[in-house]
């Protein structure tokens, strides 16, 4: 009886809302997210393994109000004849967020600045397109102010949830100072203390001309108790927009179709 009774109080409430552990820090709870990603996720370098780890965290203080940091890395393995790897920084974002309870469930407003990072390496930009693309941005030379909002929706055993920014350089005046936008989408459904989800991410960029679109169509399952979350989520990065193809037999690194990168995320979220 006392080891039923444990279970019941470790399982999450009936109406508590999902987890999406991939997007960006909500303020829901105090607590550290580790992400593993790896799967076929270069497209045009068969010769090339990529890996990736993820961290978030985010720490909150009275009425909704904290701080954030997030962080990612990757490591590439060159097969032979290369034998070579090389190990290097995805990108880095701290900021701050306030999150407001509503009847309807809560709304996060956030606003945070991405540290410049060794540069736009392609194993890097493609792992990060591959997680999340709206967090392209921290591979440009300057740092970038993103400013979002997040509304999560509950009702029952759903949760929705929307995380909608922009990012504007610092430093316009340098390279690649390009303003951008993010609209991430995600819904969720729970049955005692398994979770499915569905998640959409996209990045769009403000200046004029023809420009790619980066999207992210991602799968996902977790199991939480009252302090863990296991997850587990499946992503198939693609484009749109642009400029036309290239020809035959050329290859463009920006252009992906839906299916051809395949990358695989487990993650362990521990609530602090």
């Amino acid at each position: 009886m006392l080891g039923a009774g444990r279970a019941q109080a470790d399982a999450p409430s009936p109406h508590a809302p999902v987890r999406f552990t991939s997007l960006a820090p909500d303020g829901l709870r105090s607590e550290v997210n580790v992400e593993l990603t790896t799967g076929d996720i270069e497209t045009y370098r068969s010769y090339i393994d990529i890996n990736g780890i993820h961290i978030d965290t985010q720490y909150v203080v009275a009425r909704g109000a904290g701080a954030y940091g997030r962080l990612g890395g990757f490591d590439e393995d060159y097969h032979p004849p290369f034998n070579d790897r090389t190990t290097g920084l995805a990108g880095a974002e701290a900021g701050v967020f306030q999150r407001l309870r509503r009847s309807w469930g809560a709304i996060t407003g956030r606003l945070g600045v991405s540290a410049p990072t060794s540069g736009d390496q392609d194993s890097a930009r493609s792992l990060v397109r591959a997680r999340r693309p709206s967090d392209l941005v921290w591979l440009s030379s300057v740092p970038h102010l993103r400013l979002a909002v997040a509304p999560t929706f509950v009702r029952g055993a759903w949760s929705a949830r929307l995380d909608a920014g922009v990012d504007a350089p610092l430093h316009r005046a340098a390279p690649q100072a390009i303003s951008s936008y993010h609209l991430d989408l995600a819904l969720g459904a729970r049955a005692g203390c398994a979770a499915a989800t569905i998640e959409y991410s996209m990045l769009g960029l403000t200046a004029d001309g023809p420009r790619h679109r980066l999207h992210l169509m991602t799968l996902g399952a977790q199991y939480q108790l009252q302090r863990v979350i296991v997850s587990a989520r499946l992503g198939a990065p693609f484009t749109t927009g642009g400029p036309p193809p290239p020809p035959p037999g050329w290859v463009d690194p920006l252009r992906v179709k839906l299916g051809e990168v395949v990358a695989f995320t487990l993650g362990l979220s521990v609530a602090l």
